[in-house]
């Protein structure tokens, strides 16, 4: 790189201009700034400056630029090429929904997109009203690609989207636990309501299944005194719903299950057919018949949905002396995760606690 300095006094005060070309590129260009008290601040800060310069000069240098006209729009193609193939159709779709988002970029050249571009389409959905949760989704996606276009591909070096702000989520999601009368009276409504209602909720609060875990299972998969976990009912891709693998592989496992549930689900075998697939429960696109059995909950007069009967499940097992690592082992978890989501309690074990404390003490004497 070839470069010249020079100091000049400039509205009472000292500036710097740095003018240098790279030999690849042939051009020179200048970088300057004023505004400090001496000379000699002045000189400090150029040589910062400098060094500045041949850092992204050198980095420039490592850019591939087999891509260095590519849109947005042709990367994210370029992407899905490379990585669908590894990828679940959550994922495929989720992106694909993330990118729409942010269509206002499509045509720009990928290493012309700004901070600011990126923060433009964010303050948009935040003045649309998108939900904090959809617009975090929605980032965390487009990070994904920007990064992948600075680590992977060396088409930039750095991603737009580092400087973005986003606002901090004060939503506290609340899950609460149902003391044992209350699941036995939701049961009793759900068992003469319809029967794959009860099958399902009496699965998630005896043994605390995932919605996709419970509408995979098939027949082989109900033992004596247990359920094996093998595999999900998921979305496949391209809107279709199928068997497929689990959550993560801590998701395997075969857990025990109450006798009257297993005995229950057997009934259930007897009475119905499964469906072609091999599926004990022939029914369900995975997300509206989760949708529907809640609202039937609400409508029976339970204030609770599908996941807080697996929640429940989990308490009561906490509750109950399970360890931490058992626990996260049956419900499919890491034990991280559990100690983190699974550690409410419902007011009657509140309460249990507070009689245990007050007779641990009713002797003190002080």
């Amino acid at each position: 790189m070839q470069y010249n300095i020079t100091y000049r006094q400039k509205d009472k005060g000292w500036q710097f201009i740095i003018s240098y070309k790279d030999y690849d590129i042939g051009k020179w260009k200048q970088k300057a700034k004023q505004g400090f008290k001496s000379k000699q601040e002045a000189k400090r800060a150029a040589d910062k400056a400098l060094e500045a310069i041949k850092e992204a000069i050198k980095s420039t240098k490592n850019l591939n630029l087999d891509y260095s006209e590519v849109t947005f729009s042709e990367f994210y193609e370029i992407y899905k090429q490379d990585n669908d193939l590894y990828q679940t159709a959550a994922t495929i779709s989720n992106m694909k929904y993330s990118v729409n988002s942010f269509k206002a970029l499509l045509d720009f050249p990928l290493k012309s997109i700004k901070t600011k571009d990126v923060q433009n389409i964010i303050d948009d959905l935040y003045r649309k009203g998108r939900t904090q949760k959809t617009i975090e989704s929605k980032v965390g996606y487009i990070k994904i690609l920007f990064n992948s276009a600075v680590k992977k591909y060396k088409i930039l070096n750095v991603s737009p989207c580092d400087d973005i702000k986003l606002k901090k989520n004060k939503t506290i999601i609340k899950r609460r636990a149902l003391d044992d009368e209350e699941v036995k009276a939701l049961l009793s409504k759900l068992k003469h309501d319809k029967e794959k209602y009860y099958i399902v909720s009496l699965i998630a609060v005896t043994a605390g299944l995932r919605i996709g875990e419970i509408l995979g299972l098939t027949k082989d998969d109900i033992l004596n005194n247990g359920i094996d976990i093998n595999k999900q009912f998921k979305d496949i891709g391209n809107g279709v719903c199928g068997l497929g693998p689990l959550k993560s592989r801590n998701s395997n496992r075969i857990i025990p299950v109450p006798e009257i549930t297993i005995k229950e689900i057997r009934n259930y075998m007897f009475n119905n057919k499964p469906a072609e697939d091999g599926r004990i429960f022939n029914f369900g696109e995975k997300r509206s018949f989760q949708t529907v059995l809640n609202k039937r909950m609400k409508s029976l007069g339970f204030n609770v949905c599908l996941h807080e009967l697996r929640h429940t499940y989990a308490t009561k097992l906490i509750a109950s002396g399970v360890d931490f690592k058992t626990a996260a082992y049956i419900l499919g978890h890491d034990v991280k995760e559990t100690m983190n989501t699974y550690t409410h309690v419902t007011d009657s074990m509140l309460m249990n606690a507070k009689n245990i404390i007050n007779n641990n003490f009713e002797n003190l004497d002080i």
